[in-house]
């Protein structure tokens, strides 16, 4: 078998010669390089299996066929061990060496008899090609290429494994290496030792970093580090890893930045830790300056406070106060025009508030309740005051803790009073996603949650506030610490100097309050989407020191002990699609809306729900209460477990209430669907045509000349103001043995202080008509009879006849009343 598989399958033609391509084996090569592979082993198990531990043994036995085959192992004579094959007929011949011994790992011993650069290694069978081949190295090499031999034969030239020569120090004492023989070379599979190759890289990369820092910029660990440092006149931007780390508390890891350099005279107003100067006296321009050299400042697109030297270390007590830090990254975003990022963590710690004045103001954060503030002081948290559009104010994503009982404002925006005159189509304010509450919502909480004093067109989206608990109370008293969640004013004085409107406050979320949205001053333009109200004296409370047009609340949900909703001198608002609820702990009357010197609003699409047990232990529990109020239009109420569900009083005029729906029964609760007390008029309270009454005479009804008699049974109604009530009566007769008239009547008899009138009728509505001996009569009159005082009335069906009797048959009158 002259082939064998280090030649089929060399790696390129020429063997050992990248240039000359790619090896691609012959399949005839292949075919007899597998052919020879079978021969032999079919050869060496049809006979058994011969195995000598030594040539001479194996010659010794020649009582074997030709062809048999044998192997040597454990000879002496290293190229004495391999594949056998018997020439000769059984007793004679003779046996010849055809192949190496088929094994996969060859192991070869170093054990220093050559050099570091030749290396004489010995193995128990011969070396091949077909078999990988591990040895161990005696010591490092101190040159390159290096040699191998093996069992003294020819020195190969040691490869890499991607054909280069082994590095100086690439073979260390100890290590293992693993190859086969290819031609004059051995080629390792495992790679020469890594420490020299990274040794070599790293010290290119010094090279590098040297030379990138010598033009461009270092990174230092540290801000004292750096400012310890004489640093290049040709170098105009550092880097630091972070601002003042302490390893063993990872904490402190963090608040890496760049810096430029910068003239101290460019400083003024800058805060201590937005700046350092180095050991070197260089200006931006590479020039010397003892006065103003050496200085560097921040340099960085987004600010976060651990790069002005805050830790995140909140325990749920006390941290590292951040207030300094906070603060500076403030004033430096200020004159920069940066945008700041609060970034995920425990919380930044604050022993004292924050301030902004006249910036273009924008904080981030990563969501409510992942970065947050926590402060711990007395007064408000966040305060920024703004003159007017061209210092817009956005805050997104963070959270406003206080540790404290009501200390003040968490989030307090203000704008020159101006500004929302002078500048009305300009939007000024952003806040998405601001959460502001207490550590713990049972033991610390704000006064207020989010305060804007004359921002003209904020928008102020999904908002979660959240007072605190006083477990210590009962009832209502237990969520009447926080006394706004929102608070919206305009400052009246001078009136009309400053009239902010086009306020929008989306989906907010506001949990324990006096007044969960509060709006007074001088404001126009509220409009409060898909509220989310829980446990709160007031829900939306609107009450201006003019009258100033539009408050809508759309959606949502209201969860209220005095007024869901209460508007004073707010015209043309609109409250529309909201389920309001009467708590169960409340305690005392609850108003779902209440509306003073509002006119020409609307209230539609309510529904009114009462969890209170009992009017004795919750007070009433009204719908829709309206004062002085002109051309307002209430409408498709539901009212479950009512007291009154529309009281009109006041000067109230010209205002429409219709379908209006109650359910349940609330004890002890003063129940009245509809009661206008008010002193105006027009005003209408239509029931969708409802019939409530129709009835017949029972028996026969016998009229005796010139006597009025009711023809049919009387209808007896609770009426109220404003209520329109079509009455029809019919009645079919006979007339007596004379001729004559027959009249019929509509007549009301008052009661309870009610008042009312047929139309432009009068006090009855009369229809009369001549009739002959014995005649068939029919006779139907018809009238509205409008309602100016509440009370009862009873409505009659009266018949009078002339000449002689008539007689009205069983059934043969009906009297019917419908609510209009």
């Amino acid at each position: 078998m002259a082939d064998n598989a280090n030649t089929v399958y060399r790696d390129f033609v020429t063997d050992g010669v990248p240039s000359s391509g790619k090896n691609r084996p012959k399949k005839a090569d292949i075919r007899r390089l597998l052919t020879g592979y079978e021969a032999i082993i079919n050869a060496f198990v049809s006979n058994g299996g011969l195995i000598y531990s030594s040539k001479a043994a194996l010659d010794a036995d020649l009582a074997h066929g030709a062809n048999s085959m044998a192997w040597v192992i454990g000879d002496a004579t290293v190229g004495n061990n391999g594949v056998y094959r018997k020439n000769g007929a059984s007793g004679a011949g003779s046996w010849t060496r055809v192949a190496d011994l088929p094994f996969s790992f060859i192991i070869a011993s170093d054990v220093g008899a050559g050099t570091p650069n030749a290396i004489q290694a010995t193995t128990s069978i011969p070396v091949s090609g077909s078999a990988l081949v591990w040895t161990n190295i005696f010591e490092a090499n101190t040159a390159s290429p290096v040699t191998i031999s093996f069992n003294g034969g020819a020195a190969l030239t040691i490869k890499t494994n991607t054909g280069n020569n082994v590095a100086t120090g690439g073979l260390v004492a100890g290590m293992i290496v693993l190859g086969i023989v290819s031609g004059s070379t051995f080629r390792l599979l495992s790679d020469q030792v890594s420490a020299a190759i990274v040794a070599q890289a790293e010290a290119a990369a010094a090279a590098a970093v040297a030379a990138a820092n010598s033009i461009n910029q270092r990174i230092y660990s540290s801000v004292s580090l750096a400012a310890a440092d004489t640093i290049s006149s040709i170098v105009k931007r550092v880097r630091t890893q972070f601002y003042n780390p302490n390893y063993a508390v990872p904490a402190t890891l963090v608040g890496g930045a760049n810096y430029r350099r910068i003239s101290f005279a460019s400083l003024t107003g800058f805060p201590a830790a937005a700046f350092f100067r180095s050991l070197d006296r260089f200006m931006p321009d590479g020039a010397t300056d003892n006065t103003n050299g050496g200085y560097w400042v921040i340099d960085e697109v987004i600010y976060n406070p651990e790069m002005f030297g805050a830790v995140q270390d909140f325990n749920g007590t006390t941290g590292t106060n951040a207030a300094t830090a906070l603060n500076a990254m403030i004033a430096t975003a200020k004159l920069l025009v940066v945008p700041m990022k609060l970034r995920a963590g425990k919380g930044y710690y604050s022993a004292s508030g924050l301030t902004a004045t006249n910036m273009s103001f924008t904080m981030t954060g990563d969501g409510f309740g992942t970065s947050s503030v926590v402060f711990n002081n007395v007064g408000d948290g966040l305060v920024i005051t703004q003159d007017d559009y061209k210092h817009p104010t956005s805050l997104e994503g963070f959270s406003l803790v206080t540790i404290r009982q009501e200390p003040g404002t968490a989030l307090n925006i203000s704008y020159s009073k101006s500004d929302s005159i002078t500048n009305r189509n300009m939007a000024r304010c952003l806040l998405k996603d601001i959460e502001c509450r207490g550590h713990d919502v049972n033991a610390s909480g704000w006064l207020r949650g989010i305060e804007l004093n004359n921002v003209h067109r904020p928008e102020v989206i999904r908002p979660k506030i959240t007072g605190r608990k006083n477990l210590l109370a009962t009832g209502p008293s237990i969520y009447s610490n926080m006394v706004d969640g929102i608070k919206i004013f305009g400052d009246p004085t001078p009136t009309m100097s400053s009239v902010p409107s086009e306020q929008l406050i989306d989906a907010p979320k506001i949990d324990h309050s006096i007044n969960a949205i509060s709006s007074n001053g001088e404001v126009e333009g509220l409009k409060i989407r898909d509220p989310e109200i829980i446990a709160a004296g007031i829900g939306v409370y609107a009450s201006y020191s003019t009258t100033r047009p539009f408050v809508s609340v759309r959606g949502g949900h209201i969860y209220a002990f005095t007024n869901a909703i209460s508007f004073q001198n707010a015209p043309q608002s609109v409250v529309d699609g909201i389920l309001v609820y009467k708590p169960t702990d409340a305690n005392a009357d609850t108003n779902s809306i209440f509306l003073n010197n509002c006119d020409d609003s609307r209230i539609v699409h309510m529904e009114l729900q009462n969890q209170s047990a009992s009017a004795g232990a919750g007070g009433q529990f009204n719908g829709i209460v309206i004062q002085n109020s002109k051309r307002c239009v209430v409408r498709d109420i539901k009212h479950v477990n009512p007291s009154k569900t529309v009281i009109l009083s006041g000067t109230t005029d010209d205002t429409v209430v219709d379908d209006l729906l109650t359910f349940g029964v609330f004890p002890g609760a003063t129940v009245q669907e509809y009661d206008d007390s008010s002193s105006g008029t027009n005003n209408r309270y239509t029931r969708g045509n409802k019939q409530i009454a129709n009835v017949t005479n029972p028996a026969l009804v016998n009229l005796a000349d010139t006597t009025p008699a009711a023809v049919a049974q009387t209808v007896t109604l609770t009426v109220n103001k404003g209520e329109r009530y079509l009455v029809t009566g019919n009645i079919a007769a006979t007339k007596g043995g004379t001729g004559g008239q027959f009249l019929t009547q509509l007549s009301r008899i008052l009661g309870g202080g009610a008042a009312a009138s047929w139309g432009a009728t009068g006090g009855t509505t009369t229809v009369r008509n001549d009739y002959a001996a014995s005649a068939s009569i029919g006779q139907s009159a018809a009238g509205i009879l409008n309602i100016t005082a509440s009370g009862t009335v009873v409505i009659q069906l009266v018949a009078t006849v002339t000449g002689s009797v008539a007689t009205v048959a069983a059934n043969a009158s009906q009297l019917s009343v419908v609510a209009l």
